[in-house]
């Protein structure tokens, strides 16, 4: 599937705010030579389906009812097909920018400097400090014993939120309106 995914696939948000582009990384260039063939053929993001955009507003004034506070903000692209999130991957380049919690990059490098230093992790960096930080642990952290260590820790945790979850079955084996809240607590607790 090449170019823009169908309405069902993708949500969008428009907002003229910001605008950036992405590089597309000569690496992955190499290994995949179908890359340069796909990137050739999609289409540009305004071509995504949705209700136009008012000059200056955006969409945001259809969702004010609902949501408030998001005048200024990025856009927002939802994509529920797993090829379609491989290539957006793919195509990123060397530093890709992924937006994070201000609040947590404040706690990184303000409030708590002194454990977290110049480099405040992967989640609150961008562009070259975030490519000097992976490539400090990424050799370290992907090597087959470090992964060893955590892997019969991680199946206890595991074997116990699924006899977990036979517990939380209702009548018609269906688990509860809230088991995302459950399957949070079984991450935090694999960590």
């Amino acid at each position: 599937m090449s170019g823009v995914a169908p309405r069902t696939a993708i949500r969008a948000v428009r907002s003229p705010s910001i605008t950036w582009t992405r590089s597309r990384s000569q690496i992955v260039a190499d290994l995949c030579p179908h890359h340069e063939e796909n990137l050739t053929s999609a289409r540009p993001y305004r071509d995504i389906p949705g209700p136009r955009p008012l000059p200056f507003l955006g969409n945001t004034w259809r969702l004010l009812p609902v949501l408030s506070g998001l005048i200024g903000r990025p856009d927002l692209l939802f994509v529920y097909d797993a090829d379609e999130i491989e290539r957006a991957y793919r195509s990123e380049g060397p530093t890709p920018f992924r937006p994070s919690m201000p609040c947590l990059v404040h706690y990184k490098s303000s409030v708590r400097r002194d454990f977290f230093g110049d480099l405040p992790g992967v989640v609150g960096v961008h562009g070259d400090q975030w490519r000097e930080f992976r490539t400090r642990v990424q050799r370290p952290i992907l090597q087959p014993r470090t992964v060893r260590k955590y892997i019969q820790p991680i199946e206890e945790v595991t074997s116990h939120f699924i006899n977990r979850m036979c517990e939380m079955k209702d009548h018609n084996q269906e688990m509860p309106s809230d088991f995302d809240n459950e399957i949070h607590k079984w991450s935090l607790e694999c960590e």
